[in-house]
Order: structure tokens, then C-alpha cells, then sequence
């Protein structure tokens, strides 16, 4: 089995969403948590050192996804992400991805080396180390039949997938 992709492109908006979604959106419930027992200091009212808490709590639960969104954004624009920008396609076989990007540079990754999969609506994250990952759009498959085939060729090897 061969799987040619389309020719697709990863851009620095992806990126950047992919950082909100996976890093900024876990982290909310610590924030709203951090407000409620803000808020919760300052209804207390019991003397000012309670007060100061609350409020303290509370701007640094507002700041801190502000302050995590200014560094996704300068992140993926960052001259290291700038290497992995950029039109390409990947071969898909039985034993190999490899990826061949429009500038020459090519990657190749053995199958059974990808650690997890993380599925998602518009796409697939084959994740070849805890923090690296292949980034694979669902519509750069020319058809549905040929991401059935990358689906279970990737689930015969034993490979996790989340959701």
C-alpha cells in the first residue's frame, strides 16, 4: 500500500490554533477556578490581606491566558517554526511517512515509531515523540478510502488514538 497526499500547508494560523487548543484550553478550568476563589476572598471580606488575595487571584487568572495567547502567537511565528512551514505532501507505505515539503526538505519517520494519534475534526496529529508531531489535514487525503487505509494501518500497529 502507497497513500500519495495532496499537496497541503501548514501555516502559521495553524499552528497558532493548534497551540489554543492543546495548551491554552486545558489550563481554563485552573483559571475560572482561581476567579471563583477570587472572588471568593473578596466576599469573605474578613480584612484586607483576604482582599488583596481575591483580587490578586483574580488578575492573575485574567492575565494569565492573555499572557499564554501573546506567547502562542510569537511562538508560531518564531524562526523555528518558520522550518516546518509551508506546502508539502507525504508518502504513506506500510512502513514508512515521509514527508517532502516544497522546499526540498524531506522527513522520514518509521510507522511504528508514532507514539499516539490525536484525531481531531479537521485533522490528525501523528505524534513522534511526547511534544513532536506530524500534522496531516483530513482533506489531504484524495479520497475517504485512503484515510480508511492510513487509519488502520496505524491501528494495526498498535498505535493509541484520542480524541
Amino acid at each position: 500500500m502507497e497513500i500519495i497526499t495532496k499537496e497541503f500547508e501548514l501555516t502559521e494560523k495553524e499552528i497558532f490554533k493548534i497551540g489554543i487548543t492543546f495548551q491554552l484550553l486545558p489550563k481554563i478550568k485552573w483559571d475560572i477556578f482561581y476567579i471563583i476563589l477570587g472572588i471568593g476572598f473578596i466576599a469573605s471580606n474578613i480584612d484586607i490581606i483576604t482582599t488583596s488575595i481575591g483580587i490578586f487571584l483574580i488578575v492573575i487568572s485574567i492575565l494569565s491566558p492573555l499572557i499564554n495567547i501573546m506567547h502562542l502567537k510569537q511562538y508560531s511565528k518564531s524562526r523555528q517554526i518558520k522550518a516546518f512551514l509551508g506546502k508539502r505532501l507525504m508518502i504513506i507505505d506500510d512502513n514508512f511517512i515521509d514527508t517532502k515539503l516544497a522546499n526540498g526538505n524531506e522527513g522520514k519517520y518509521k510507522v511504528n515509531n508514532i507514539v499516539k494519534v490525536l484525531e481531531q475534526k479537521e485533522y490528525l496529529l501523528l505524534y513522534i515523540n511526547k511534544k513532536e508531531f506530524l500534522y496531516v489535514p483530513k482533506n489531504a487525503f484524495k479520497n475517504q478510502e485512503d484515510y480508511q487505509n492510513v487509519i488502520r494501518l496505524l491501528e494495526h500497529n498498535s498505535i493509541k488514538f484520542f480524541h
